[in-house]
This record gives structure tokens, sequence and C-alpha cells, in this order.
């Protein structure tokens, strides 16, 4: 049976936009339009919205996770897992900042840019002036309208306003008071978004220090082209979001990667695309350059965290006095310290079933405990420095630390440690001590259910862990440093 022209037509867009050497090329052209944005706003730092802004410069000034689902419509919701506050001090210390990301076809701007973003930039106001009315601030108090681009409707508009107020409610219920205290006196004009695209009309805004908000400028990589226009502008098919799910076409291929390669890459055929390409990944799993360190401390609360490799880039023992690993592999240099603890967890969901509650989290608050008890202080790690290891943190600031709002954490004393009565908003308030100071920490749901077996499970993990931990502090005399921000 005949196909129809049509369907042959729409058969071979589809093939070619599947095509590596396409999405390279679309990759590398809408990054020229990005440096024309930074080149705009040149004092401004540059931060990729994960993961698909990391796509489309060589290198940022950080990072950043705001989703488009938390933007979809009637489906809007404000993250408690995703605070991004990092972006308020980033902002404030530079008089805005530009956040890079990107959209498939069908629309400019990603859900992410239209409405989470605003959303969060009107609820972080909102809560910051709460804070600077307590503080007696009130002169300098943030104009918190909800900026919204153009083209989300007035009804759309409204529909968000209503729930503005329950967000920032919840927010005050579950982040860390002095956080937004700490806002309250730094920040001065309210945070604003603006939106970029290629289609925008780009004015000189070298100097944001003379608006009268702090710019969240948005910048959408991609131009939104009709089919007709993408065949008429080039000989090679343009991909609108080239950048975006690169799980399911990347095969491998990283942002830095890409970067470093991109000229050999662009230069080849089609063919020869995909072949250099795999050489080149083949390559680096043969020659593998260790991953950027990534480490961040969390105050002064003797306790940090990061990537597996951060042990390595260190002469460990001289910056740590002790390391939970949680790596599959171990650090052959320092397995026989009694100050090193080994806890592999396996990266695959079957064979770490139960082994958070039974195994990894007793012995990794019992080991965390004798060091704080010691006065040492502690390196969490992970293979990525962003989950597992955050878990284990997130564990332990709940059990050693209690929260005061007006010194943060102040440590326990641990023969108390029995009776101890946990809640769930003791657990997401640390979770937003953690992202104040570590902004790549992403703890998955399912970590936060491991977590809520552990310490409101029926098993008794817990319970036997409290016990031991309390027969530890009643054996060592403990004091009981204050914790500043």
């Amino acid at each position: 049976m005949e196909t129809s022209p049509f369907f042959d037509l729409a058969r071979e867009l589809k093939r070619q936009e599947r095509s590596l050497l396409n999405r390279l090329k679309s990759i590398s052209k809408d990054a020229v339009f990005v440096e024309s944005v930074i080149h705009n706003y040149e004092r401004l730092p540059v931060l990729a919205n994960l993961r698909c802004g990391l796509w489309y410069r060589p290198k940022f000034d950080g990072v950043c996770y705001f989703k488009s689902t938390d933007g979809h419509t009637h489906a809007w919701q404000f993250s408690m897992t995703r605070l991004n506050l990092h972006v308020v001090h980033i902002a404030v210390a530079a008089s805005g900042c530009i956040i890079v990301d990107s959209t498939r076809k069908g629309k400019r701007f990603p859900d992410s840019f239209s409405r989470t973003i605003p959303i969060w930039c009107c609820v972080v106001n909102n809560l910051i002036n709460r804070h600077k009315i307590k503080l007696g601030r009130t002169e300098e108090v943030l104009d918190c309208t909800l900026h919204l681009p153009s083209w989300v409707s007035a009804v759309e508009a409204s529909q968000i306003n209503e729930r503005i107020d329950s967000w920032v409610n919840q927010l005050e219920e579950d982040a860390a008071s002095c956080l937004f205290d700490e806002l309250a006196q730094t920040v001065r004009k309210p945070l604003r978004p603006l939106w970029v695209c290629p289609e925008s009309r780009l004015s000189n805004q070298s100097d944001t220090t003379e608006l009268s908000f702090l710019p969240i400028v948005c910048v959408s990589a991609s131009q939104a082209l009709t089919t007709d226009e993408i065949r008429s502008t080039q000989s090679w098919m343009y991909v609108q979001g080239a950048g975006d799910d690169a799980e399911t076409w990347s095969d491998g291929l990283t942002p830095e990667l890409f970067w470093a390669y991109h000229n050999e890459l662009l230069n080849c055929d089609e063919d020869e695309c995909e072949d250099t390409m795999k050489e080149l990944i083949q390559q680096q799993n043969r020659e593998p350059k260790p991953p950027p360190v990534i480490l961040s401390v969390i105050g002064p609360s003797n306790l940090s965290v990061g990537n597996w490799v951060a042990v390595d880039d260190l002469n460990i023992f001289q910056s740590y006095k002790s390391v939970v690993n949680l790596h599959e592999s171990v650090h052959a240099q320092l397995k026989s310290s009694k100050n090193y603890l080994h806890l592999p967890i396996p990266h695959t969901k079957k064979h770490r079933s139960g082994i958070w509650r039974s195994h990894v989290l007793p012995e990794a608050l019992l080991f965390i405990g004798r060091q704080l008890i010691g006065g040492n202080n502690c390196l969490i790690v992970c293979s990525n420095g962003i989950d597992f290891s955050v878990c284990v943190l997130l564990a332990a600031l709940v059990v050693f630390f209690d929260y005061e709002t007006e010194t943060l954490l102040k440590m326990r004393s641990f023969s108390s440690l029995s009776d101890l009565h946990i809640t769930k908003q003791d657990i997401r308030i640390r979770y937003s001590i953690i992202q104040r100071f570590d902004c790549y920490a992403a703890v998955s749901r399912s970590l936060m259910q491991e977590l809520n077996r552990f310490f409101f499970g029926d098993s008794g993990e817990w319970q036997a862990t409290a016990l031991a931990l309390a027969k530890e502090g009643a054996a060592t005399a403990v004091t009981e440093p204050v914790v500043d921000i």
C-alpha cells in the first residue's frame, strides 16, 4: 500500500529530529544566542537550570533546579525540596542573575520559566517581607506582586495568585526561620523574573544595579520555528530544545564531553558524528577523568557532604577527622583507619531494599555520633554527592541537633536521645538548612520514604539506635557547642 506524501514527510522529519548531528548543531547555534544575552547582562552570574540548561554553555557559574512540572497548568506548586535559596544569595551579591534552560517545540519558554520561577519569586518575596516586619524593618518591605509573562492568561494568573498565601504559610512552617531572618537583612529589592528568547528584542542592561528589583533573567535558548521555517533556514534540520531529555538521545555523551570536542563533532557528517561520539565515550571510559569535586560544608556543624572523589582530592585527614563512604568502592588508602566507615549502597533499587533501615542509617548514626562526641568533624560521601550522602547527613542533623530560631542548630545531649521525639516537620526544617549550604542536594522521594520508615516505622530500628547512642553519651562527657549560621 502506498503511503501519502504527508506521512513520508512526517517520518523524514522525525528521523532528522533523532539525528545526533542535528541536535548538536542546534545546541551550538542556541549557545551563540545565549552568549549574546550574557554579553548584554555582562555583570550577572550565569546558572544552568538542571539538567537541560547544562548543554548550552561550556562553563556556568552555578546551577539551580526549577522543575517545569511545578508550573504545569492547574498543577502549580511551590517545591519544599527545591528551595533554591542559594539563587537569592547570588542575586543579592550580583544585583541579579541569569538562568539558562530550553524547551521542545510547541512553545518559546519552558513552564519552569513561565510559572515555576515567577511563583518562586513571589513566595520568597512574601516570606522575606514577613520577616522584615518581624525584625522591625518595615521601611524595607518589598513589592510582592506576582509577575507572570503576558502569555499566561488573566484567569490562570488569578488562580495562581489565590494560592500564594498558602504556599508562603507552608514555606514559613517548613523552612528554618533564621534562613529568612538572614535574607530579611540582606535583600533590599524584590526578586522579579524577566524573560528572554531568540525572538526577544534586547535592550542594553549592563548595569542592573539601577533597577528597582533583582532581575532573574530567564533565558530560553531555543528558537520556536515552524516546520517550513526550519527547512528554509539552513541545510540541516534545527531541533528546538535539543538539550532536553538527554538520557533518551545522548548515549553517554555529556555536556562536558561535547564542549571539550565540539569542533570535532560538528565538523563530521551524520554517520561520522555517531562514530566519533562513540570513540570519545570509549576513550573516556578507558582513560576516565575524575568528575569535578562536590564538597559542601554544612555551616560550622562539623558535618560536610560530598562525592566520592572529594576524598581523593584532599589530603583527607588533614581536613577531616573522619569519613563515611556510601560508594560501592572503598578508598584503599583509608580502609584500615578506625575513623573510616565504608557502607556500600548498591545503586539499583532491587538490591538495596531494607538496607537503609537495618544497616546504613543505624551504623552511620552510631559512627557519626561517636565522632561528634569526640569533637571530630566528619565528611559523608557517595558516588555523586547529592543523594545518598545527603540522606545520611539529613538523618544526622535530625538526631544530633536541636533547631533553634536564633542559632539555627544546637548540639543535643546524647543522654537524652532515647527520649527524643522526632516529627516529619523536623526533617523538613533540617533539609531546608542543608539546602542553604548545598545547592546540589537532591534527596529523592524514595529516600525520604526510607527516612520516614526508619524514624516512624514499627520495626524499632530508630528506637534501638537511639538507645545505643544514649549509652555512648552516658559513657562520655559531652559538651554542647552552639552552631551559628
